[in-house]
């Protein structure tokens, strides 16, 4: 719709600027040439992007990237991260330079301020220095390649001598997070013992896992080449069981007691600026951390005073405590069994996907269905220290459909993240008596 322009009205000029905007009356002046940035824009994006899967070619796995080899792990030493953080330091600069008004495309602009934003990001969490003190239950080596693992392509040659290929490194990567964290021991970083112990047990339960039900095993699973099972399981059962074993002896002989008490990342250095950036580095936004929490408190209250309310009105009860525990050990709010658990959650399903149309208008390919867990054998003693469950999205290797599971691709398959000491072994009280969310 063209709207007739009132007077005073700023002119806008529709042709990249070539023509200035001007009052009725008087002659337009040409505007003084300009380079466009659309081509810097453009190769420095390109070369930060290449650059970022050299440096992470776990994630092109993860991100299914064509024309790349599935062959690396990332060089985890910090020589290697020194020289990566050179080269952010060098786009940044890049960046710094251009100005976003020579940028011409509109889609180059969007593509400036992403860059932009991914690389003061990462700088400014060099802070937490997280690669000294990655001890951790969520995001630690053992669960996200307990991940890759079981996505590796395999089914030719070539994809098999890769997986061999990538897998034969990860003994030296754990062995090098052991120099890390030893380093952060010295500079004074560390993670919490309670994380520490989660770990411990978790490399315990890798450790005495059968090779053929172990995550780490899934390339010779999902492909029987004799020749290729025969050496990816002496590589399992043999180096990188071995560096399972040298991981966890460090973490219980040397860095347990070393670790810190505290849960939070102030105890370490400059820990209240980590927190700073991280929320930048997570959200984008120069928010503190502090005004983070802050709204943190203030919704549990309000959360509080509704379930309150709630309590009240349906059960004849205030003490949210009360409430709450009686909703998880009563057995008229529990599942009745494993089949009513699975089919309570296959309703929700149906009824999201009916409804998200309204909500949503770009929607994904790939269907969503939920399985049962799998069976599992040595996991069961493998979590009983851990307090909440965790549900993780992965892609299935043979359906093409995205599952919804308990962290079923970390070690033991599902072991980590639930709420006993058993990993919902299907046909006990523990795969049955959950909760109706």
């Amino acid at each position: 719709m063209i709207r007739h322009r009132t007077p005073g009205f700023l002119c806008v000029c529709l042709v990249a600027a070539t023509t200035a905007c001007h009052a009725p009356g008087e002659q337009a002046k040409p505007a003084p040439a300009r380079e466009s940035s659309d081509a810097r824009v453009r190769a420095l994006a390109d070369a930060y992007l290449a650059g970022y899967f050299d440096r992470n070619p776990d994630g092109v796995t993860l991100y299914g990237i064509p024309g790349r080899h599935h062959d690396q792990l990332p060089d985890n030493s910090l020589d290697a991260l020194k020289a990566w953080e050179a080269k952010e330091d060098s786009w940044l600069a890049q960046v710094k330079q251009m100005d976003p008004a020579t940028i011409d495309a509109a889609p180059l602009r969007g593509t400036y301020a992403i860059v932009r934003e991914a690389l003061e990001g990462s700088v400014g969490k060099r802070v937490c220095r997280d690669e000294v003190w990655n001890v951790s239950q969520m995001t630690g080596w053992q669960v996200n390649y307990g991940y890759l693992v079981t996505i590796q392509p395999v089914g030719s040659d070539q994809a098999r001598s890769e997986a061999l290929a990538r897998w034969s490194r990860l003994p030296d990567y754990i062995d090098t997070e052991i120099v890390n964290l030893r380093e952060g021991l010295t500079a004074g970083y560390s993670a919490p013992k309670g994380n520490v112990r989660i770990v411990i047990d978790q490399l315990n339960s890798l450790i005495a896992t059968p090779t053929a039900e172990s995550p780490f095993d899934s390339p010779s699973l999902r492909d029987k080449t004799p020749p290729f099972v025969k050496q990816f399981d002496v590589l399992l059962r043999g180096p990188i069981v071995a560096a399972f074993k040298r991981y966890r002896d460090f973490l219980e002989k040397e860095y347990l007691q070393a670790a810190r008490e505290a849960i939070a990342v102030s105890a370490n250095p400059n820990g209240a600026a980590c927190y700073d950036a991280s929320v930048r580095y997570h959200s984008s936004l120069p928010v503190p951390a502090n005004d983070v929490h802050s709204t943190g408190l203030q919704q549990v209250e309000r959360l509080d005073a509704e379930m309150k309310a709630i309590g009240e009105r349906s059960f004849g009860m205030s003490d949210v405590p009360k409430l709450l525990q009686q909703a998880r050990t009563d057995r008229k709010y529990l599942f009745k069994s494993r089949e009513d658990s699975i089919a309570y959650s296959q309703a929700a399903l149906v009824r999201a996907k009916a409804a998200m149309h309204d909500t949503f208008g770009l929607l994904p390919n790939a269907d969503v269905v939920i399985q049962p867990y799998p069976k599992c054998s040595a996991c069961w003693r493998s979590a009983r220290r851990v307090t909440r469950r965790s549900r993780r999205w992965h892609k299935s290797s043979t359906s093409g459909a995205f599952t919804i599971a308990s962290s079923r691709t970390a070690p033991c398959r599902s072991a980590f993240y639930t709420r006993r000491s058993g990993c919902g072994r299907p046909g006990t009280e523990d795969s049955s008596r959950r909760r109706r969310l």
